[in-house]
């Protein structure tokens, strides 16, 4: 049994196969996989096994034509998933780096930040499921709070509607931007359709 070799080299699988597919030896060999795919000895090794080495004259190898199937077959199962987890990951830093940017320029102000826990479902907030006391109306959003109660609530309560903004613009646009529209006559619509 063989531990599952890390993906680190999956952002560049595309990279990988065009090698792979470009090179006219039938097999390739320990070194070469190390180079390639840019493994430590057993890593390699492993990766080796998951598509199926043989060996001859003393070395390890690889079928070129296994190796290009395999890669792919990665790159297809687990690619999307690795992107999805790295752009995860980049939206949790980008808002890491914004609160604490904002610390630096409030405590450089001479005034004391206001912190509340950075949650996953936070940063994921949508008009759905916004906290009770936010209401949208066209041209108009009205945030009620706890009057009784810190800054904390008020200042989580804005930044929830603004990851809901920033989120689902279009949602944003329907409940809360006025569109000056022709007006619509229901009654002369309904006839006309009924009429064809």
């Amino acid at each position: 049994m063989y531990m599952a070799t890390p993906r680190t080299w999956l952002g560049r699988a595309q990279e990988i196969i065009d090698v792979l597919s470009k090179i006219k030896v039938d097999s390739v060999d320990r070194d070469r996989i190390e180079e390639l795919f840019q493994l430590q000895r057993r890593a390699a090794l492993n990766l080796m096994k998951q598509v199926g080495v043989f060996v001859a004259g003393g070395r390890s190898y690889v079928k070129r034509t296994l190796l290009i199937e395999w890669v792919r077959k990665i790159d297809r199962e687990e690619g999307s998933l690795a992107a999805a987890n790295e752009d995860s990951r980049r939206e949790f830093s980008q808002a890491v780096a914004e609160i604490q940017a904002t610390r630096e320029i409030l405590t450089a102000a001479g005034k004391p930040p206001i912190s509340f826990p950075l949650t996953h479902e936070i940063l994921e907030s949508s008009f759905a499921a916004l906290p009770p006391g936010i209401e949208l109306r066209p041209g108009r959003i009205e945030v009620a709070f706890n009057p009784e109660g810190g800054p904390e609530e008020v200042v989580e309560k804005l930044y929830r509607l603004a990851k809901a903004i920033a989120n689902e613009p279009d949602i944003f646009e329907r409940l809360v931007l006025v569109r000056s529209k022709p007006p619509v006559d229901e009654m002369a619509e309904l006839f006309a359709t009924l009429l064809q």
